[in-house]
């Protein structure tokens, strides 16, 4: 599913600036907030599972409507 491909590039680059902010907090002494990324994943994990159930729905209605 594409739109999984795309949350799991995602995860990838938050786990890179994750890394990167503890590199921040090593060399200056405080980290890079990331609760803005983390607010996006979860959003991105909602729409994934409201995408999977509008999928499953639509092939519901399909096979009904060919009964």
């Amino acid at each position: 599913m594409f739109f999984s491909q795309l949350r799991d590039k995602f995860v990838k680059i938050r786990s890179k600036l994750s890394e990167l902010s503890n590199c921040q907090a090593i060399i200056l002494g405080n980290q890079y907030d990331l609760q803005y990324v983390t607010d996006i994943l979860h959003a991105i994990d909602r729409r994934l599972e409201l995408w999977k159930y509008c999928d499953v729905s639509s092939h519901t209605i399909q096979e009904w409507l060919q009964t």
